[in-house]
Formats: structure tokens, C-alpha cells, sequence
């Protein structure tokens, strides 16, 4: 049996914990690539949504699906979200009630949700491919409390 010295050892580890390596960044890369371009499509329908929202003029059934559809987009869990929710089913008038929400509060609300999602993006794709387990803290809470 040949002795295998240490250097050879050390040589072979090396080139597992490469290969290993390059998997792993393959991996992420393609995941990262698959959710940005996900999000890219949820930014773009989120957008078209709130216009037309915000021009809105049909029936009260048009206008559910309209809140139905942005609302099941959007994350029933954060608050930011939940009074984006409210605010289009304020504005389509649903209720038939008179509310005073103004399509500018409502379409800045959509504004810093976009930008934050955005945001969200560039870091997962830079933070992300480099070291796996950072995590975005959203900055919109504290932007929508400080207004």
C-alpha cells in the first residue's frame, strides 16, 4: 500500500471543498435568478393594479376582483400591507361608503412597497450569492410610522 503524504491529502481536500463550493454558488445563483425574476413580475402586477385601481370606474364586481387580487398579493401578516389592502377596498368603494383616503397616500403607499421589494432584490442578489444566512430587514415600518 502506498503512503500518501500530506501534501496529496491536503491536494485532494482542496479540490473537494471546491467543487463543493462551486455547487453551492451554482445552486444559489439559479435560485437567486428564479425569485428575482419572480419578483420582477410582482413588482410590474402590483404596479398595473394599483393604476388601476386608482382610475377605477366599473362595477362593484370589477372592483372586487381588483382588491381581491391585489390583496392576495400582498402579505396578510405585515401591517404595511394590511392597510395597503384597506385603503384599495376604501378607494374602489366597495362598501359604498365615503371614505377620505387619497389615491396619493394610497399610490405612495404602493411607491415605498416597490421600492422596498426592489431593494430587497439588489441585496439578495449581491448579500445573498456571498453569505447565505443575511437576512433584509425592511425598512418600510419605520418609513410609513415616521409619516
Amino acid at each position: 500500500m502506498p503512503n500518501t503524504s500530506f501534501t496529496e491529502i491536503l491536494l485532494g481536500s482542496g479540490a473537494l471543498i471546491t467543487i463543493i463550493t462551486l455547487i453551492i454558488n451554482h445552486f444559489f445563483r439559479i435560485y437567486n435568478e428564479d425569485i428575482s425574476k419572480e419578483r420582477i413580475k410582482w413588482r410590474e402586477r402590483i404596479r398595473e393594479l394599483s393604476m388601476e385601481i386608482v382610475s377605477f370606474q366599473g362595477s362593484k364586481d370589477d372592483a372586487y376582483k381588483l382588491y381581491s387580487e391585489l390583496s392576495n398579493r400582498l402579505n396578510p401578516y405585515d401591517e404595511s400591507d394590511k392597510e395597503i389592502s384597506e385603503k384599495a377596498y376604501k378607494l374602489l368603494n366597495i362598501e359604498a361608503e365615503n371614505s377620505n383616503i387619497s389615491k396619493k397616500d394610497f399610490v405612495r403607499d404602493i411607491s415605498i412597497l416597490l421600492k422596498d421589494d426592489w431593494e430587497r432584490c439588489k441585496f439578495d442578489s449581491k448579500l445573498r450569492s456571498i453569505i447565505p444566512f443575511i437576512n433584509y430587514k425592511s425598512k418600510r415600518n419605520t418609513e410609513n410610522d415616521s409619516q
